[in-house]
């Protein structure tokens, strides 16, 4: 790993179950390939600590939060960065949603609040919150 300060990790496995992410205050999201248990991509671009992490159904993106309040995408297994729509966003199948930001969840935030204000976030797979 190329990590040089203490980490707190988030760790996400795909619901394929191929790719594990790993995620920390560096600033990265490391991927690993769960079969042989070696790094294959690096998500950079991030400008603070991750926060929040989830995969696609198919495993192939991963969304992120990060403490600059930034909600970012990465396709796997290389970490190469996207730019999404809200329309896409919302198209797509989510393994998971613990993220907090973004258009999909601009209800849930109080009137002058922090980005730690909110801890984590739940869709159901019928997207009805």
């Amino acid at each position: 790993m190329h990590h040089i300060i203490p980490l707190d990790f988030i760790c996400l496995i795909s619901e394929t179950g191929r790719y594990l992410a790993v995620a920390s205050h560096d600033n990265y999201v490391d991927i690993y390939n769960v079969m042989n248990s070696k790094r294959v991509g690096t998500c950079k671009g991030s400008s603070s600590y991750i926060t929040h992490t989830d995969w696609d159904n198919q495993g192939r993106l991963l969304m992120l939060n990060s403490g600059a309040k930034e909600q970012l995408f990465f396709e796997a297994p290389r970490g190469k960065r996207h730019a999404l729509r809200n329309r896409e966003i919302e198209s797509l199948n989510w393994a998971s949603w613990t993220c907090v930001l973004g258009h999909t969840c601009t209800g849930i935030w109080p009137a002058k609040s922090d980005v730690t204000d909110i801890n984590a976030a739940c869709l159901s797979h019928d997207k009805i919150p």
